[in-house]
């Protein structure tokens, strides 16, 4: 019986690990959007932005591994996304300013 419970608690914190992942993207993404979603196409906009979607649908229902399916999904789509806030980020950095969104990179390098 304790390696049935076992096995079940080792199932839920997969599941929540993959939850907790997913809100850290979605507002990392979320937030370099907003601060630089003009400096990309609207096709590319729209791609995040349904990539988002389909992460936000799945966070609480899904699977664990379709948690991260759709993680490296969004992490692929925000690549210009991504690119967009490294080079403002440059930018500040040569004027002493702050740094762009750490967290989403490493997502998207890590999926």
């Amino acid at each position: 019986e304790a390696e049935a419970h076992a096995e079940e608690d080792k199932k839920k914190r997969e599941k929540i690990e993959a939850q907790n992942e997913a809100d850290n993207i979605i507002y990392a993404t979320e937030k370099a959007l907003k601060d630089h979603g003009d400096k990309i196409s609207d096709d590319d906009k729209k791609s995040i932005q349904d990539a988002l979607e389909e992460l936000k649908k799945v966070k609480d229902t899904g699977t664990p591994d379709e948690i991260r399916e759709k993680i490296k999904k969004l992490g692929e789509v925000s690549q210009k996304l991504g690119q967009a806030a490294y080079q403002q980020a440059a930018g500040q950095e040569a004027g002493g300013g702050e740094h762009g969104y750490p967290l989403l990179f490493d997502y998207q390098q890590r999926w």
